[in-house]
């Protein structure tokens, strides 16, 4: 079955045949939600560890994933250390903000697995969330994006990358310059390759595929923003605040920001925002695919790559949930007990939350049968990628099952297969 109680309908009979096969398999559990739609305290990040993140305290995993718990919290730890010491060490950007802190950052949190204890080697990220001081001008958005691009070479870069590049531009060998003996790099090519040998991938490339950071900025006070996060820093719940000032952050913060603060994330340095966030911040926005699934497609399509085409598919296997679950909530009251699903596991539609592929192809199928065997192509080609799919056809296939899984998800028409 789906887990949680949610059993498999005849919708998601291709789903299971394909989990039979090793194909396609859940990495996480839907996250359940209560009456008022928020996702339960338990079924968060900080809940699923036992509130013991930075310690690995209660990790539960999969394959594996609690002996390693400590590895991966190690390895978020030190990519936090590369995200601070970027933001830190940049005078221009940290001097638009320091009469009104010592340091930009405010805080640096893991996301997703690493932060339910579940992160896997080998296919796993490290996420991370970055909540920091900054203005909206055209000045501080260009510093930004300059930090963002430092900051991505300093966890990404591959080992080495450019000496390899010089020894294979100089038939194996380089040249000294500034008084260097002959085959040894200068002083000056150490310094530039060093960013590369001593990049975080370089050191826990052993372990997580890469290291993906979002940064969301706040302005500083006085704004109203700004003083409700200043507040929160300092011990008073949000709950507590004004009403205006929590809007006014949350304004900033977006939606989607603030659920994933409050349900996928766990503290690595800085206030312990999960828990300083207002409950309805645990509420899952709506609609984060389903909003743009077209423009999201044609885009994909007009791109023409792969990995393009990967991504929209796995765009239409979320939006399909969403579509699922946006109808069932205005049809009837949400229910925070899962365990009252329908036998076929269709009354689970509105009773939880997933972005995990497997979940949303199998309860989307679930509510709509007809729309099963292309949902669980769609999950097949995301996983493993269109061309081992669907070999020297993969363009056609992909772009075809995009179109008709577009047209079922956000026009209700289902075309011939």
């Amino acid at each position: 079955g789906l887990g949680l109680g949610l059993g498999l309908g005849c919708g998601s009979r291709a789903l299971r045949l394909l989990e039979t096969a090793g194909a396609v398999r859940p990495v996480g559990v839907p996250l359940r939600l209560d009456a008022s739609g928020a996702v339960r305290p338990e079924c968060r990040a900080m809940g699923r560890r036992g509130g013991g993140a930075k310690t690995g305290a209660g990790a539960k995993g999969r394959g594996g994933a609690a002996q390693w718990a400590a590895q991966w919290w190690a390895a978020a730890t030190d990519a936090a250390t590369v995200v601070a010491e970027t933001f830190d060490g940049d005078q221009k950007f940290t001097s638009a903000v320091q009469h009104s802190t010592e340091s930009p950052v405010v805080g640096v949190y893991a996301r997703g697995s690493v932060a339910r204890g579940e992160a896997r080697a080998g296919v796993s990220d490290v996420d991370l969330v970055t909540v920091c001081w900054g203005h909206d001008t055209a000045d501080d958005v260009r510093d930004m994006a300059r930090l963002k691009r430092r900051l991505n070479l300093r966890l990404n870069s591959k080992p080495r990358l450019k000496l390899r590049a010089r020894l294979d531009s100089t038939g194996g060998s380089v040249r000294a310059t500034g008084g260097g003996s002959s085959g040894t790099p200068d002083a000056s090519s150490r310094g530039e390759n060093s960013g590369e040998e001593d990049s975080w991938l370089g050191r826990w490339g052993h372990l997580a595929t890469k290291a993906d950071v979002r940064v969301v900025t706040v302005p500083p006070p006085p704004h109203p923003a700004g003083v409700a996060l200043a507040a929160a820093i300092a011990g008073e719940p949000m709950a507590r605040q004004p009403p205006d000032a929590v809007e006014a952050l949350a304004q900033c913060l977006g939606d989607e920001t603030m659920f994933v603060l409050a349900v996928e994330c766990a503290p690595i340095t800085g206030p312990d925002l999960p828990a300083l966030l207002p409950a309805s911040a645990g509420i899952p926005p709506p609609a984060r695919c389903l909003e743009t699934l077209n423009a999201d497609v044609v885009d994909a399509l007009a791109d023409g790559g792969e990995r393009a085409l990967t991504w929209a598919l796995k765009r239409c296997v979320r939006a399909a949930f969403e579509r699922e679950t946006s109808s069932t909530r205005r049809t009837r009251q949400i229910s925070g007990d899962v365990a009252g699903a329908n036998a076929d596991g269709r009354g689970a539609i509105g009773r939880v939350y997933t972005r995990d592929l497997y979940y949303c192809a199998g309860l989307a199928s679930d509510a709509r049968p007809e729309l099963g065997e292309d949902l669980a192509a769609a999950l097949c080609a995301s996983v493993h990628g269109p061309r081992a799919v669907w070999g020297a056809l993969w363009y056609a296939c992909g772009s075809a099952l995009c179109v008709r899984l577009r047209d079922a998800i956000a026009y209700g028409e289902v075309g011939p297969r």
